[in-house]
């Protein structure tokens, strides 16, 4: 049996090694310092390209004891593969990093028997909710039957019976709300597979500067005999950053050392950093002749993270002063990493458009010629989708209705409504933000906008999903340090909007497990 043991600072250490094609027969032991006591655990198994994960719980058939499970068969392939775990208990999230395990290749030679694949992380839970079900039942019944009658006490106050019925989804939740987190990151972000059970969502803010030079930095590892510094940002799997100096340095000019950016984190970032030196890939900063120099870098995350790395402390000193880290594509004008007195987190439903918001109302402006507009604040580069929801007759004198993908009325329109023309009528329009916000551009009386407006829906996403009605944003403030905790309520859908432009979203919160489950069973025909 192998053992893994986790260390207060998230590191872990891997004893023992195994053979390659054993099936439910090589185990591990995980054993957790006292700080993730209580925490629902998994344990993430990698070879390659494969991931499995085991969801550490005594009603998992995959678990041999507390803490212990069979090794996936799927992994066990030389020359080794990774483990690591992580753990939930609330809005606290416990992470290690990966641990290697040296697989020595076997003698056994596969049959033509294709094995059944080990259960996902989602199968998993199925079956340890429907274990948590069939328990809670039984214990019900037997608490029906009398089982559980003792002595006979003091008589109480007579209370109101109530009904005994099946678990329900929600308590099916209550047993195992913490085991799926989610992560969610950018200037605006949705999500609809919420936990109904009240929790706080972790929320994170960051304005363009992602960048913390303040930040302690981490030892990334060996090489060269020299400790290198290295930090790592999340920023969201498959996401696009730009890192940039809004000063060029010339070749050496900060003394021997070279400054690397890397789309991985931690660990990985060493295999990574051996690949980009045998492609002789592009620095930011570098004291060799033969590793071209370049203001600004663009790549995109692997694993959720991107990482900067130094050979030298001194170069990393001086060189973070006046670097700049921020989603995108393309560098632009350096902002210094700043804190957020004053900065809101605005949180709403699905629908974005307040019917009530009459066009006579100051959020309407004047965009001449008769149109009046109203501007909604989405995010740059946020794709939009505006819908209206009852079909509406055309008439000569209704006026004429439109969006726009900019402020004001300004940049290109997209027709909902004109009162002559039937096929410049659409249900629908979907647009990205050209600048941050989309405009609800009319042109008509009162009467007339409001008949449209009844049913009008403006979501962030590409398709037009069924009618939400407006619900009224909850604003909550965030401290100095950039960090809000929002409560939640039974809500299916929850959209986040900082109070103010070019402010980055990093978000996590517990997933609804019935959801997730409902997805699979739709993904297989069930």
């Amino acid at each position: 049996m192998l053992t893994a043991e986790i260390m207060e600072n998230g590191q872990i250490v891997v004893s023992g090694n195994t053979v390659s094609d054993s099936v439910k027969h090589e185990k591990i032991r995980f054993m957790f310092p006292d700080s993730w006591k209580n925490y629902q655990k998994t344990a993430v198994f990698g070879f390659e390209d494969t991931k499995v994960s085991v969801v550490l719980s005594p009603e998992n058939s995959l678990c041999t004891g507390e803490n212990e499970c069979y090794i996936p068969f799927e992994v066990i392939n030389s020359p080794g593969f990774t483990v690591s775990v992580f753990g939930s208990q609330g809005d606290s999230l416990a992470t290690s990093a990966r641990g290697e395990v040296r697989v020595i290749k076997s003698g056994y030679e596969e049959g033509d028997t294709p094995l059944e694949p080990t259960p996902s992380e989602y199968q998993q839970i199925t079956e340890i909710v429907s274990e948590a079900k069939q328990t809670a039942q039984s214990l019900r019944n037997d608490a029906d039957n009398g089982l559980f009658k003792g002595e006979k006490g003091d008589k109480g106050e007579k209370g109101e019976k109530g009904d005994s019925g099946e678990l329900t989804k929600i308590d099916a939740n209550t047993f195992y709300s913490n085991t799926l987190v989610g992560k969610v990151s950018g200037k605006v972000v949705t999500f609809e597979d919420v936990s109904p059970l009240q929790h706080k969502l972790r929320i994170k803010l960051s304005n363009k500067n992602l960048f913390d030079k303040s930040a302690e930095w981490t030892l990334g590892g060996t090489w060269l005999t020299e400790l290198m510094p290295m930090i790592s940002i999340y920023v969201g799997e498959g996401t696009t950053v730009t890192f940039s100096s809004t000063k060029q340095y010339k070749l050496g000019e900060l003394g021997g050392g070279v400054i690397y950016a890397l789309p991985v984190k931690d660990l990985n970032a060493l295999d990574k950093l051996q690949q980009i030196q045998q492609e002789l890939a592009p620095y930011l900063y570098s004291d060799n002749s033969t590793m071209p120099i370049k203001q600004s870098i663009t790549l995109t995350s692997e694993d959720g993270y991107v990482s900067l790395l130094s050979t030298d402390k001194t170069v990393w000193k001086a060189f973070s002063e006046n670097l700049q880290v921020e989603l995108g594509e393309v560098a632009t004008d350096y902002v210094a990493y700043g804190d957020f007195s004053g900065v809101s987190l605005k949180k709403y439903g699905k629908n974005l458009f307040d019917k009530t918001i009459s066009i006579s109302n100051p959020n309407f402006v004047s965009v001449g010629s008769g149109y009046r507009a109203c501007s909604i604040y989405v995010g740059k580069g946020t794709t939009v989708t505006v819908s209206l929801f009852e079909k509406h007759e055309t008439g000569s004198g209704l006026g004429y209705f439109y969006v726009t993908n900019g402020k004001k009325g300004a940049g290109k329109g997209f027709w909902l409504y004109h009162d002559t023309t039937e096929a410049l009528c659409n249900k629908s329009a979907t647009f990205e933000s050209s600048d941050g916000y989309i405009s609800l551009v009319f042109t008509g009386n009162v009467e007339a906008f409001e008949n449209l407006a009844k049913e009008l829906q403006v979501e962030i996403g590409s398709v037009a999903t069924e009618y939400e009605e407006y619900r009224k944003p909850i604003i909550s403030p965030v401290n100095c340090d950039g960090e809000v905790d929002v409560v939640i309520d039974n809500q299916n859908f929850i959209t986040l909007i900082a109070g103010v432009p070019d402010i980055n979203l990093s978000c996590e919160y517990n997933k609804d497990i019935n959801k997730i489950i409902e997805k699979i069973y739709k993904s297989l025909g069930i």
